[in-house]
């Protein structure tokens, strides 16, 4: 111990330097953007890479309005307003500039004289950003979780000593039980069945797979261009026309490009899917970010990096505010559909293990690693985890959540709602009755436009919202039942002996340390109500559920279960 670096202060470090953030207008990037202003108010500046996009009226929203419009107001800066108060759109000018790129393009998008410009004025550069959806579309995924790690890596080798920091996911282990270690996993491709019974597989080399995948997509976008292609687009066009399913005020070609680009979508995300678990991992979004690892490590030379693989990311626990929240996070649809007594039972194993991660962690860890890295050079993991004997299982989750909601009820017409027992029935049960409850509406609902009565009307109505949250559901099952049949528990030895090389006057303002969180209390004290407050916007005692439809409410229209 008493040969253990210690680093320089993190705000010391951090004084006047310039640094690129990218992903800044999502969960984990907006933390960090605040703890580094709130925190560290010295450096010289701040640069955000932002991209261009369309609003849902068609029109072009400038990556300086979106940090304007949508990161400025953002609730994660409230102490930065009360501080700075009439001063703070003025100092955070001063301090943040938008740069409007794309990190899925080479050199991302920018013109030359630009990319040598900010390189030059660059020394740290956290590359936070990616497509965090577990079922997107492969050659989606591909581009903005595996190739944009290229080109971010590329840009850092071409700034001036510079220090990268990728932020990856501690999934990237896939179905790998037991303790996880702090290291590169090699993505494996099956082999034929050895006589003993055990799978052989050999190591799957990165640019294969990237050949590999960019051709499957091709293959499926020229497929939805084929004549026989075109005349089932038309008639399922049709028919959704015919039966008041189609484009609003749209023409047929309009309805047909709709239902081609959603075969297209479709097709792609069962390829991610298929592909993914092929190879061992959980979905594409783990997949995908495990090769962007791979890229991480081929592209880097010599260049100091670090990776960090946070664990399931949720609510902060102090920073900027106990149970901060930036729209729902992986659990939290569940935990607002059970706790209006909408979600009546899930399948999981019970003694699979929960690793949970408050956001504040994860950035003060990003941040203490940024100075480790660049004082320390070369290479790193850390699993940002609550750790090996921290974790939790599957039902005392489900029971610390139940405990919360029988304590602290939602309310429904001014009654406090009952929660559901769950009895966590086997996925593939589950899931045979879910498809046959579906059918049986969907026949239902057919039968019912038959009959042309107010009746038959109102009831196929209803039929209409059961049907859309058994679709949610049976969708939630697909993406989220995996994580609920984990095994693994993440090796933090790195990451602990990181926290340990804080300057002592860091270890609060920067804590990261999981010994210090009882992870039930947090979830009871701290998470669920910051999901009330910040994404139901319900006040302390939830009455404003009836006037305040949450995000994640698609399963609120009906309780959904299998008893």
């Amino acid at each position: 111990m008493s040969n253990m670096h210690v680093m320089r202060s993190i705000p010391d470090y951090f004084r006047d330097k310039t640094i690129l953030i990218t992903g800044s207008t999502g969960f984990l990037g907006k933390s960090l953007v605040a703890k580094i202003l709130t925190n560290m108010p010295e450096i010289a500046k701040l640069y955000l890479l932002i991209r261009s996009r369309k609003s849902p009226a068609g029109i072009m929203v400038s990556a300086a309005d979106r940090l304007k419009n949508e990161l400025l107001t953002a609730d994660v800066f409230e102490n930065l307003r009360k501080q700075h108060g009439d001063r703070f759109t003025t100092w955070m000018v001063s301090k943040v500039e938008a740069l409007e790129g794309d990190l899925a393009e080479e050199r991302f998008g920018l013109p030359d004289d630009v990319y040598a410009s900010i390189c030059r004025e660059i020394q740290v550069i956290i590359n936070c950003a990616a497509l965090v959806k577990f079922d997107p579309p492969i050659d989606q995924s591909l581009k903005n979780n595996t190739l944009s790690a290229k080109y971010a890596v590329n840009f850092a080798k071409n700034c001036n000593n510079a220090v990268f920091i990728h932020v990856s996911t501690a999934f990237v282990c896939g179905f790998r039980p037991g303790l996880v270690p702090e290291e590169i996993y090699q993505p494996l491709i099956e082999g034929p069945q050895p006589a003993n019974g055990k799978m052989k597989v050999v190591p799957l080399e990165l640019e294969a797979e990237i050949v590999e995948i960019t051709r499957l997509s091709a293959e499926v976008r020229a497929e939805a261009d084929h004549p026989h292609r075109n005349r089932r687009f038309k008639a399922e066009a049709l028919k959704m026309i015919r039966n008041g399913n189609g484009k609003i005020g749209g023409t047929l070609e309009e309805q047909i490009e709709y239902v081609r680009s959603q075969w297209v979508e479709s097709t792609l995300v069962d390829l991610g899917l298929e592909r993914a678990k092929m190879h061992g991992w959980i979905d594409t979004y783990t997949n995908m970010k495990a090769l962007g690892e791979q890229m991480v490590i081929r592209e880097r030379g010599d260049l100091p990096t670090a990776i960090i693989r946070p664990s399931i990311i949720e609510s902060s626990l102090k920073d900027p505010n106990p149970g901060w929240l930036d729209g729902l996070r992986m659990v939290d649809p569940l935990i607002i559909s059970y706790g209006k007594g909408r979600l009546a039972d899930f399948p999981g194993d019970t003694d699979s293990l929960v690793d949970i991660i408050p956001v504040d962690f994860v950035t003060n860890a990003i941040l203490a690693a940024t100075v480790y890295t660049h004082e320390q050079g070369g290479f790193k993991i850390y699993n940002v985890a609550t750790g090996p004997n921290r974790s939790i299982t599957v039902r005392q989750f489900y029971l610390e959540t139940r405990h919360y909601f029988q304590m602290a009820p939602m309310f429904r017409n001014g009654e406090p709602v009952v929660v559901p027992t769950w009895k966590f029935p086997k996925l593939k049960k589950f899931q045979r009755t879910l498809r046959f409850m579906i059918f049986r509406l969907e026949l239902g609902s057919w039968l019912l436009r038959l009959l042309p009565l107010k009746w038959a009307d109102r009831q196929s109505r209803r039929f209409a919202v059961i049907l859309k949250a058994l679709k949610w559901l049976q969708y939630y099952v697909r993406i989220y039942s995996p994580y609920m049949q984990l095994h693994a528990e993440f090796d933090t030895a790195n990451t602990q002996e990181l926290f340990r090389a804080l300057a002592t006057e860091d270890r609060e303002k920067f804590n990261f340390d999981t010994s210090s969180i009882d992870i039930p209390s947090y979830l009871r004290e701290v998470h669920i109500p910051g999901i009330k407050q910040y994404v139901m916007k319900l006040d302390k005692e939830g009455l404003a559920l009836e006037n305040n439809q949450a995000q994640g409410d698609s399963l609120d229209s009906a309780r959904i279960g299998t008893d």
